[in-house]
């Protein structure tokens, strides 16, 4: 069989059914903050219907448990003093840790197969496999919460005021702990949900995968969070957009983190094969394949290699075969 060493670059045309790589399998792919809110817009846009259906179902399974301290205080039931409130203020915070962490896992399903170009679906957010250990993630990331909780439950059980202060200063003091934690095991639920690892490796995972790039994690899912501020005074109705993009922005991280996501490698999310930065082979305009960033062999105007005045083969502008006079010259940067 033979092999034209000249051929372009085998890509599957736009549209033609491209086969992401396997998980893990391509290197780390680089991912700026402000860029993967852009990628994770894109994603929104073309799947609204799904993340936005998905972002509602979550909303509305979570908000009797969530808002249920609220009522009570709002329909007079319970009083902010009551003990009982505190009892059941702790009670419904790990009910919405747990409901939470369930669809955290669904929804990572759906991020992953709209980051891959495959085809999500709404069934996808109550698939129940690797569901268990995200749960207990989000119980024991919880606990810096719950602590609190506790503390303030002991004060009013005690009729200590001076706790709550005690309660208060443990929040801000368990912030900045807290942060760093999240940012290193931000992306485990992606690797239960993509590899089946077990709890601990998928820890373990996430630490290694995030090591260099926490920084980026963090402003983008600060820029993220304010996206969702904006939604919210956008008289509620932006968080419709805004929450479907902030969630977005872990799926798109996690393929970049671990080589899975073709925008990266083949230009913008769904359109044409473009080169992204440092990545993959852009086409030159008008058609035909050009040679990847930093050599390879490109290709001429407008297709193929014409000859000099004269005979003999003439090398093509910034590249080819044939100085003047004959033989084969090397291409430019090229090998």
């Amino acid at each position: 069989m033979s092999v034209n060493p000249y051929a372009a670059p085998a890509v599957p045309p736009p549209g033609g059914g491209f086969t992401p790589p396997a998980a893990g399998a391509g290197p780390a792919q680089p991912f700026g903050s402000t860029e993967v809110i852009g990628v994770a817009f894109e994603h929104v846009k073309r799947h609204a219907g799904v993340l936005i259906g998905a972002t509602l179902l979550m909303g509305l399974i979570r908000a009797p448990i969530t808002y249920t301290p609220a009522a009570l205080i709002l329909g007079r039931v319970l009083s902010p003093v009551d003990t009982e409130l505190q009892l059941v203020t702790l009670v419904c915070s790990v009910l919405a840790q747990v409901v939470g962490a369930y669809f955290g896992a669904g929804f990572a399903r759906i991020g992953l197969a709209i980051v891959r170009q495959q085809e999500p679906s709404l069934g996808l957010l109550f698939t129940a496999k690797g569901a268990g250990r995200n749960i207990v993630l989000g119980l024991l990331l919880g606990l810096f919460g719950s602590i609190g909780t506790v503390i303030r439950l002991v004060a009013v059980a005690a009729g200590v005021a001076e706790l709550t202060y005690l309660a208060n200063a443990w929040m801000l003091i368990a912030l900045v702990p807290f942060i760093l934690v999240w940012l290193a095991i931000s992306q485990t639920t992606y690797f239960i949900v993509d590899k089946d690892l077990s709890l601990g490796d998928a820890v373990r995972a996430s630490v290694e995968a995030t090591r260099g790039k926490r920084g980026e994690i963090f402003v983008a899912t600060l820029l993220g969070g304010l996206l969702l501020v904006a939604g919210a005074f956008a008289c509620g109705l932006g968080l419709l957009v805004s929450v479907p993009v902030f969630m977005m922005i872990f799926p798109v991280i996690y393929a970049r983190l671990t080589g899975q996501d073709p925008a990266a490698t083949f230009g913008n999310p769904g359109g044409g094969y473009g080169a992204g930065p440092g990545w993959g082979y852009g086409g030159p305009p008008g058609g035909g394949y050009g040679g990847p960033p930093g050599g390879g062999y490109g290709g001429p105007p407008g297709g193929g290699y014409g000859g000099p005045p004269g005979g003999g083969y003439g090398g093509p502008p910034a590249g080819g075969y044939g100085p003047p006079g004959g033989g084969y010259g090397g291409p430019t940067g090229g090998s």
